[in-house]
């Protein structure tokens, strides 16, 4: 079963992904600015659709007024009728309550999360060694092929390291936009740098 990216006005179906209002800790912050972005990125999509061919902005311009022609066609033989009807119902019914669970609502939303923050490989906030008063440093035990993996997948724009001695360096790193929400806390406000001092073990 697929689902749908929406916004909060929708109801909690286990076809309905929404995003995190006021999400607290670096896995949901990232799960609502992925959520978001896409969200956004297929509302551009359709709106460009709209733009493009009408049928899909407007209503079907069929006249509803006009007359409608009452004939019966013969049913062909090898079309058979099914006779369990209540079967179906049933059937029906059962997929329309697996729709509208909300357990599996939420259950689907967690799996995502974990889902997104495994991916995203990001900073292993447990290992933060000291964050300075001024909140833009963080002293940080961090392996080189994780900031490259973030690099690579587009969380990181720019990186630039410079050798303080020979014990470790300084690593200047833009993040994307869409990753800001995660260091928010950390970041002056409308910054998008973080700077960032590690020592190789």
């Amino acid at each position: 079963m697929g689902y749908y990216l929406a916004d909060g006005i929708y109801p909690k179906w286990s076809t309905i992904v929404q995003t995190i209002h006021e999400p607290v800790g670096p896995k949901k912050k990232y799960f609502a600015a992925q959520q978001e972005a896409c969200r956004k990125d297929v509302e551009r999509a359709f709106g460009v659709l709209q733009s493009r061919f009408a049928i899909v902005k407007g209503p079907d311009e069929r006249d509803l007024d006009a007359p409608i022609g009452i004939g019966r066609e013969a049913t062909p033989p090898e079309v058979q009728i099914p006779d369990n009807e209540d079967n179906r119902f049933q059937e029906f019914l059962s997929r329309f309550r697996k729709i509208k669970d909300k357990e599996a609502h939420f259950s689907l939303r967690n799996a995502l999360i974990d889902h997104l923050w495994e991916k995203f490989n990001g900073w292993n906030f447990d290992n933060i060694i000291e964050l300075n008063p001024a909140k833009t440093t963080w002293k940080i035990k961090v392996e080189i092929i994780r900031l490259w993996r973030l690099y690579s997948a587009g969380n990181i724009e720019s990186i630039e390291m410079v050798l303080v001695d020979s014990n470790g360096y300084t690593i200047h790193a833009t993040v994307n936009e869409d990753v800001v929400p995660i260091f928010e806390s950390f970041l002056e406000e409308g910054d998008s740098k973080i700077f960032i001092n590690f020592k190789p073990e």
